[in-house]
């Protein structure tokens, strides 16, 4: 192997999937500037830089009121002889 060589191959740098994920979302962010939020392909949500509207909220971001808290299912109890 050449020094050239040998000297790209330990300065270079690959890419992560995070820094793909990242480039994916500044070019939808260019491409809609009217979105806040931009969705990419790994199903991961990013604050659009190019976005200038007022301030969104997150969109997987919901009020504590909309949330409603889990029933307990009636059939199952501990008080009779409990397998864990």
């Amino acid at each position: 192997m050449s020094y050239i060589q040998e000297q790209e191959e330990r300065f270079s740098i690959l890419a992560t999937d995070g820094d793909a994920d990242r480039e994916e979302a500044r070019n939808r962010g260019r491409d809609n500037p009217e979105q806040a939020w931009i969705l990419t392909n790994r199903d991961v949500w990013h604050r659009n830089t190019f976005y200038t509207g007022p301030a969104q909220p997150h969109p997987e971001d919901q009020p504590a009121e909309d949330f409603e808290p889990p029933v307990p299912d009636p059939a199952i109890t501990c008080e009779d002889d409990c397998p864990f």
